[in-house]
């Protein structure tokens, strides 16, 4: 199986690398951008990298940012092939100019130089025939056996909850962190903490192992918290601290 990725940002190179492992798999890798092109060579030297699209591959993956997908489907030089993008927010009709068209979405954050268990990276498919669904099936299964099928608002309310639980979860950390450094407190010293935090999330409802003087409406506490802070600092304090009197009628 030919399989052409069309990117080459961070879901490019973990597709690329998750499947260029697997003899039954040819992999190549299109971009514009020949600096990125040659930092995937470096990378990935067994993986082909191109400036023009092959005409002849089974699968295109589009890995693209959102708004580029329909523009660059467009660009694909074929009309027999199945063509899917990654994303978890846009529906697969986003790919207008061909007839077999799918979904191909691994649920995990990517980073570059972050190394990643692909086994274990949940993968949502979706796809206009059986066919196609039963191939991009056999194309997931190289690197995991964690998939589902998802139709578009599926996916819609699984990429959301993935911003709740991993994009605002991040933010906060750095939100944290700029306190800790303003205030001369090594950020290190939190890392037990946060580790127990996601722990207890993943082993138990999150609701059922809340913590802190929100949850136990300590308002002498929280009052005293929002007057030492300012800007989003702030903000950020008094939303949540509301959400979670809120979640637990305090």
């Amino acid at each position: 199986m030919k399989v052409v990725i069309l990117g080459t940002g961070n879901v490019a190179y973990h597709l690329a690398n998750a499947l260029r492992k697997s003899e039954e798999c040819e992999v190549v890798v299109y971009g514009r951008n020949a600096q990125a092109l040659e930092t995937f060579r470096q990378q990935l030297s067994d993986v082909a990298v191109v400036q023009n699209i092959p005409p002849d591959a089974d699968v295109y993956l589009i890995a693209v940012n959102d708004d580029s997908i329909n523009e660059v489907s467009q660009q694909i030089p074929t009309s027999g092939a199945l063509v899917a993008h990654t994303s978890g927010s846009r529906s697969i009709d986003d790919i207008q100019s061909h007839i077999r068209r799918g979904v191909f979405y691994p649920l995990q954050t990517f980073s570059r130089d972050i190394s990643l268990d692909y086994s274990q990276i949940p993968l949502f498919i979706d796809a206009a025939t059986t066919e196609d669904r039963q191939l991009l099936q056999g194309l997931a299964e190289i690197f995991t056996e964690n998939i589902s099928i998802a139709d578009d608002e599926q996916r819609r309310y699984l990429h959301i909850t993935a911003v709740f639980v991993c994009n605002f979860v991040n933010h906060l950390l750095a939100r944290g962190k700029e306190i800790s450094d303003a205030n001369q407190v090594p950020f290190e010293y939190f890392h037990p903490l946060i580790r127990q935090t996601l722990d207890k999330a993943l082993q138990h409802p999150p609701k059922d192992v809340q913590t802190g003087p929100a949850r136990r409406g300590d308002t002498i506490v929280t009052n005293t918290h929002l007057q030492m802070l300012t800007g989003w600092h702030l903000t950020i304090y008094q939303t949540l601290t509301n959400s979670i009197s809120d979640m637990y009628e305090l």
